[in-house]
């Protein structure tokens, strides 16, 4: 009797906006996360919690979020031609299993990724890689057939490492991972692994043995809160401490709660409307810069976005400043210079305002949407209402997160709404190359791919910002999907949360064992 009186004091505190009084941090996914950071099949909530399993050679600062940092490896060099990495590591960080992290993981971890039957998401990071070795247990050599400057930014973006006394004996080209492996992780990261339970939660707790030192939170629960409107109401009545991006329409009732602080970052982020190049529809250029023309983005950033961002200009984000903007001109909103586009490509408006081609087909196409992301819905309906009022058929068909990825990924999909953050570099391989493992667009370009290329092996930044103002304007003129805003990220977190970086959530997870709960 008395149990059930204090359970139901603790919800009566909660539903009044008290917080949570024990030392858990909660934060919300909006999918199961699966702990496979070779292949995250998620993405961005297999990311964050990977964020806290497992650690990167190096990482991004605390102070900036852009400048690389040691973590796993405390100091490199590189050679005069910039092709020959010697990464020094700690010597004094253990796996949760209590087994001594070596340079055998590291050479492990990368051969890993290359491995074609493996199909990493990550394999482009070593196209040019000629070898890998470990010197002794705690050094590592990786030469490069050619310079490839974006190695640190890109070790420090995604690539954690994986424990090869455990992962050598397993399957590893499953796709979302060995089971036995993503049942039970196993990092090196602050915090630990404690269970799983889908459609739910994935919990941790503090690592006792973390090389900086035990983390002041003894646990995280990361709850699965699909719905973006659910994470603001648990976020108001203390069940969550915090959401990782406010919504526009969040964000006045947010800003007056007394028990919430909000932080606004620009990070390195591009905003677009992923258009399937394989589908005929979308093959001719002309098309696609007339439906960017037939979109109003300034007034989307307004009244979609609530004026957090600005309209894209290109995929390269203004927040990697030493690439020049000059070169990557704006598609404005332009809807007679938009048809006159869909003209020229052989498609023009017949007595029903809907365009046909030659043949008397229309232009018809499904957006495919994820259930659960007012903003997102936003874009959705804005999209539709732009083309069709040029006579463009479209449908929205909804459905859940991770099978919208899934379709992504397969091809099987026309059209979507969509975003990345990138890496603070402006290397885009991965998106826009031929081979580029993350071009779920399926586009290709000689010439892009011969400026993506070229921008990765040059060492000297001054090259490098030349060659990626030029890709910049050919992509825009090119626009393989539909480039739209550059938004800010704007972070809510209960007031008990202390010492998290002001920077983007997700290199900000990495610092997590810095912060503590009042």
């Amino acid at each position: 009797m008395r149990r059930t009186f204090l359970t139901l004091i603790v919800a009566l505190l909660a539903s009044l906006g008290f917080a949570q009084s024990d030392n858990t941090l909660r934060a919300p996914l909006i999918g199961d996360p699966t702990a496979w950071p070779i292949n995250p099949p998620g993405l961005i909530s297999d990311i964050m919690v990977g964020k806290t399993l497992f650690n990167n050679l190096v990482r991004f600062s605390f102070e900036d979020g852009s400048t690389v940092v040691p973590d796993l490896a405390e100091r490199w060099e590189v050679d005069v031609d910039s092709r020959v990495w010697t990464f020094y590591l700690r010597d004094d960080v253990v796996w949760h299993d209590g087994e001594p992290f070596t340079a055998d993981d590291v050479v492990f971890t990368v051969e890993t990724i290359r491995n074609p039957d493996v199909a990493s998401r990550w394999a482009a990071a070593f196209v040019t890689l000629e070898t890998i070795e470990a010197l002794d247990d705690h050094t590592v050599r990786m030469t490069f057939e050619a310079p490839f400057a974006p190695l640190l930014a890109t070790l420090a973006y995604n690539l954690a490492i994986v424990p090869a006394h455990v992962l050598s004996s397993m399957d590893l080209s499953v796709p979302s991972g060995p089971t036995d492996f993503v049942t039970n992780p196993i990092g090196t990261g602050p915090f630990r692994f404690v269970e799983q339970v889908s459609g739910s939660h994935f919990i941790l707790e503090a690592n006792p043995d973390y090389f900086e030192g035990r983390p002041a939170i003894d646990r995280v629960e990361f709850k699965v809160v699909p719905d973006v409107n659910a994470q603001v109401a648990q976020l108001l009545t203390g069940e969550l401490d915090i959401t990782w991006t406010v919504e526009p329409i969040h964000y006045d009732r947010l800003a007056a709660a007394s028990n919430i602080v909000l932080g606004e970052v620009n990070i390195p982020r591009f905003d677009w409307i992923p258009l399937n190049n394989e589908n005929p529809l979308f093959q001719d250029a002309r098309v696609r810069r007339a439906m960017a023309h037939a979109l109003d983005r300034e007034l989307m950033v307004q009244a979609v976005f609530g004026g957090f961002g600005e309209v894209a200009t290109g995929p390269i984000p203004p927040s990697i400043a030493w690439v020049p903007r000059d070169q990557a001109r704006m598609l404005d909103y332009d809807v007679e210079l938009a048809l006159e586009l869909f003209a020229e490509a052989g498609w023009t408006r017949g007595d029903d305002g809907l365009l046909r081609n030659a043949a008397g087909e229309t232009f018809r196409f499904t957006l495919l949407a994820d259930r659960g992301n007012p903003t997102r819905d936003q874009v959705y309906l804005v999209a539709q209402d732009a083309w069709s009022s040029i006579g463009m058929d479209i449908q929205i068909e909804t459905t859940e997160w991770n099978t919208v990825l899934a379709r992504y990924r397969e091809g099987t999909y026309d059209a979507r709404v969509g975003w990345w953050v990138i890496k603070p570099d402006p290397d885009l391989y991965d998106y826009f190359h031929t081979d580029g493992r993350l071009n779920q667009i399926r586009y290709s370009n000689a010439q892009v791919d011969d400026l993506l290329e070229r921008g990765r092996s040059v060492a000297d930044q001054d090259e490098r910002a030349a060659i990626y103002a030029e890709l910049q304007a050919l992509l825009v003129e090119e626009q393989p999907s539909i480039l739209t805003i550059y938004p800010t990220e704007v972070r809510a977190t209960n007031t008990r949360v202390e010492g998290l970086p002001d920077i983007g959530f997700r290199d900000a997870l990495t610092w997590l064992h810095r912060a503590s709960l009042r």
